[in-house]
């Protein structure tokens, strides 16, 4: 059976290895990261550390603090707003001058998804180009392209460092869709998001539809009409589609079509784990599809749930930014046994349709603001803040200190999508905000980064 292990554990401990990291995340727990994961990545000699994460998340990390967080000198991060979804990709990239690690996986940078619950991540390691890993180095160095080329700041520097000390990443090329991975007798698949097709379809290239014996889908969430579910069941049609579901979940497939469900089996993921006791075992959160053939197994492992936010379908793409990989090996054991999964003998009915507010949307949550600042940053006594847009003439910019007090104030005198402004309590100052000229706030609060602190 596959060792579990706490992914931070992975990491390992040299300080000789790497120097740099761009971690991607949904969401991100500034006091879980700064207390458990930057010491970690300091102690391999890690400081330029780099994190990419859903913008509307990181507005509602930086609008309760404590103000002992440490982000004006320790590390920095980079808002991505997706258009109709969310950003949602779980990466950890780690870089050496000539190693490099890849985490893939369905964690987010919090206790909960690096700590608690039941996550699963795909590990490559390398130590020249000529290994046999470089082929999805290339494809997930190739998929942070477009994020590092829309850093601001001086975050631009810090990706040009790494590249300048890391000149293996320039190397690294795509040489075809496929990677053989010889020394486990596995190929394997990269899929991503695109422009021109969706994560879906990706899935329907990769993993044939001939002959499967078996479908199991283990996911935390669902479309409420189980929409990802009937797509599956209609594009392959399997003799056996298992739904694994958590019973402590509010987004389950209630509402899914009747025909389609006379062919599921649902099960509870408490009694799909071995070793558990009564409510002894840790939330679902990992998300994967297993395809047994008769000679084959295929599988996908990623950030993706079961939804068509996440996978899109046939004619439409996904809308949320998403990445996984699809792995595909002979017959020999079973992933699922491997990782523990052990079907029950009997299956369960879906529970009652819950109504609960404990759950909400993706949406629903998110920090109501007509403006957004994407980064700032102090560099000597000169504020820069980026935004998302112009503001108007006559915004004032407002500077607290860690005790969220006001220090200062800046007033802006013409509409402007970057402010450039001299300040004159550097030492103070911790977050802003922006206000109109009748002093409603209209951006998210912001933390600053300081350029020249250690």
């Amino acid at each position: 059976m596959i060792e579990r292990r706490n992914i931070i554990e992975l990491i390992g401990n040299n300080q000789r290895k790497y120097h740099s990291c761009i971690l991607t995340s949904y969401s991100l727990d500034f006091a879980f990261f700064e207390e458990r994961i930057l010491p970690a990545l300091n102690r391999n000699g890690i400081k330029n550390v780099n994190l990419i994460v859903d913008g509307y998340q990181l507005e509602k990390a930086q609008e309760f603090t404590t103000g002992k967080e440490l982000i004006n000198k320790s590390y920095n991060f980079q808002a991505i707003y997706q258009k109709n979804g969310v950003f949602h990709p779980k990466i950890m990239l780690l870089i050496g001058k000539k190693h490099g690690l890849l985490l893939i996986g369905s964690g987010n940078i919090s206790s909960s998804g690096l700590s608690s619950n039941d996550e699963i991540w795909s590990a490559f390691q390398l130590d020249n180009i000529s290994n046999e890993n470089s082929q999805i180095f290339a494809f997930v160095w190739d998929y942070l392209q477009p994020y590092i080329n829309d850093a601001l700041g001086f975050v631009k520097m810090k990706y040009k460092w790494i590249i300048n000390h890391s000149p293996w990443l320039e190397e690294l090329k795509i040489e075809e869709n496929k990677i053989n991975l010889k020394s486990i007798n596995t190929t394997l698949n990269f899929i991503s998001n695109k422009s021109n097709t969706s994560l879906y379809n990706q899935l329907l290239t990769f993993v044939p539809n001939n002959d499967i014996e078996e479908i199991t889908i283990i996911s935390p969430f669902y479309d409420k009409q189980g929409l990802f579910i009937t797509n599956l069941y209609n594009d392959y049609k399997p003799k056996k589609i298992n739904v694994i579901i958590d019973l402590k979940s509010e987004t389950l497939p209630y509402d899914i079509d009747t025909e389609t469900k006379k062919y599921i089996s649902f099960y509870n993921w408490q009694e799909c784990i071995k070793n558990t006791k009564n409510e002894d075992y840790y939330k679902l959160h990992a998300k994967l599809i297993h395809f047994k053939y008769r000679d084959k197994e295929i599988m996908y492992l990623g950030s993706a749930n079961a939804t068509i936010s996440a996978f899109g379908d046939k004619k439409n793409k996904s809308v949320n930014a998403e990445t996984g990989i699809i792995i595909s090996r002979k017959a020999s054991n079973n992933w699922l046994n491997e990782l523990g999964i052990l079907l029950p003998l009997k299956s369960i009915n879906l529970p009652d349709k819950k109504i609960s507010n404990q759950i909400l949307s993706e949406y629903d949550d998110r920090v109501k603001t007509n403006s957004k600042i994407l980064y700032s940053e102090l560099n000597g006594n000169t504020i820069t803040i980026y935004l998302q847009k112009e503001i108007k003439a006559n915004s004032v910019v407002y500077l607290l200190n860690r005790e969220d007090l006001i220090v200062e104030k800046l007033t802006v005198t013409e509409s402007l999508s970057v402010i450039k402004k001299d300040i004159n309590n550097i030492k103070d100052i911790f977050r802003i905000y922006i206000t109109d000229n009748q002093d409603n706030r209209i951006s998210n609060y912001s933390f600053i980064h300081s350029v020249l602190a250690p």
